[in-house]
């Protein structure tokens, strides 16, 4: 089975998004665009990669062991990108760069419980992002610019989450396990 760790927007920040993205839609420029259910809308903190069952509760322990020591991150959906010619992405940030720097620690202090579990990453840096389209065959840059100056409320990050990815014509996510992280006192 595939994994990944990730964290989920509050609903709040969900449906500010989906109102944007609501408007972009009708754009001429994004009518060749799969947009990606908000179900499976969220920020990946660390890709597992193909898992065996075993090693499953691994990854489930490092969460369960690490999350207590998390330092307490708010963070807002802001900004826009694409990876390639076939992926339109949401940045994510914190209200100050203190905050980014926070969450990006929360990322390391991840994969490196997870590294001494045995798990291995992929070299490239770690970028924080939703995605929220896709398309096959035309070009996706385009749309780019329809979310670029996009920023959401700020939410907190109240849980890990370990989630199986099965591909296929209609993926799906299922969480596996999930643990509490530690919320700001102050989020709004």
């Amino acid at each position: 089975m595939s994994l990944f760790v990730a964290v989920r927007p509050d609903l709040g920040a969900i449906d500010h998004l989906d109102e944007a993205i609501d408007r972009v839609r009708r754009e001429p420029r994004a009518r060749d665009l799969h947009w990606q259910p908000m179900a499976r809308w969220h920020v990946t903190m660390a890709f597992l990669g193909d898992v065996d069952d075993e090693r499953v509760e691994h990854a489930a322990e490092a969460l369960s062991d690490v999350a207590p020591a998390l330092p307490p991150v708010a963070v807002r959906l802001h900004g826009s990108g694409a990876f390639g010619r076939q992926i339109v992405w949401v940045g994510v940030s914190g209200r100050t760069d203190a905050e980014g720097e926070a969450f990006t620690r929360v990322a390391r202090i991840l994969q490196s419980a997870l590294r001494g579990r045995g798990f291995a990453f992929e070299r490239r840096p770690w970028r924080p992002h939703l995605t929220v389209a896709r398309t096959r065959g035309a070009d996706a840059r385009p749309c780019v610019s329809l979310l670029e100056s996009y920023s959401g409320p700020v939410w907190p990050i109240a849980e890990l989450l370990l989630v199986q990815s099965q591909g296929g014509p209609a993926p799906t996510h299922t969480v596996v396990h999930r643990v509490n992280g530690a919320s700001p006192e102050e989020t709004r």
